[in-house]
């Protein structure tokens, strides 16, 4: 028999195959041959089985694929956005990080710019949540106004037909944020902000030790 994952729930290893003669059935990870990866069941895949007593046996995974994903078409907006919340209108979250970055600049506009550019590098479309705030930089001698913002990076795109012209289908859409790159970069300014506190405990202790130095030499 043949039939298209409909559900699957890789935590509870169980799914539901709505087979090619309209049955509507139930299976497990147990209910696969041997040497079968559980790890390809994913909803709309295709897949060759028996039955036996009504339960799913010798499951497979078909070697010719027909995804939902890829026959369903979106379009990307024409140009990277900003949004403080929500989604516009007409538009599908595909997808987004989790993470939020961080960035600074020395006015709103650069910072928004930054995010832009660090957004398409990342392989979105759109700033999700963006926030940012005006704050003052300290230096020698003078001090100075900086922005700085957080955001997420996100993907959203709208429906279309396949055969409008760039549309892409929701398969290549669910992969073109670049996850492991975000995380990288996160984890990159965790350990700047970790540096950047060990230099400055490193520079008070110098600073206490200059100053019990100075007293006893002039006691």
């Amino acid at each position: 028999m043949k039939g298209t994952i409909t559900y699957f729930n890789a935590v509870e290893n169980t799914g539901a195959i709505q087979s090619d003669d309209g049955l509507l059935l139930k299976f497990s990870t147990e209910s696969l041959s041997p040497n079968q990866d559980y790890s390809k069941l994913v909803n709309g895949c295709r897949v060759d089985f028996d039955l036996e007593d009504k339960l799913v046996v010798n499951m497979v995974i078909s070697k010719e694929q027909n995804f939902l994903e890829d026959n369903i078409f979106y379009l990307e907006p024409l140009q990277t956005g900003i949004i403080t919340s929500g989604i516009p209108e007409g538009y599908e979250l595909i997808d987004s990080s989790d993470i939020a970055l961080n960035r600074e600049a020395r006015n709103s506009k650069a910072l928004k710019f930054a995010f832009i550019d660090l957004c398409e590098k990342l392989g979105g479309n759109v700033v999700l949540d963006y926030k940012e705030e005006r704050f003052t930089r300290n230096s020698i001698g003078f001090s100075f106004y900086m922005y700085r913002g957080t955001a997420r990076v996100g993907l959203i795109a709208k429906r279309a037909d396949e055969n409008t012209d760039g549309a892409l289908s929701l398969r290549d859409l669910k992969h073109k944020i670049r996850h492991e790159g975000i995380e990288k970069i996160a984890d990159d300014e965790k350990k700047s902000k970790l540096g950047l506190k060990i230099v400055k405990i490193s520079g008070a202790i110098l600073l206490i030790i200059f100053t019990i130095g100075f007293l006893m030499s002039g006691s």
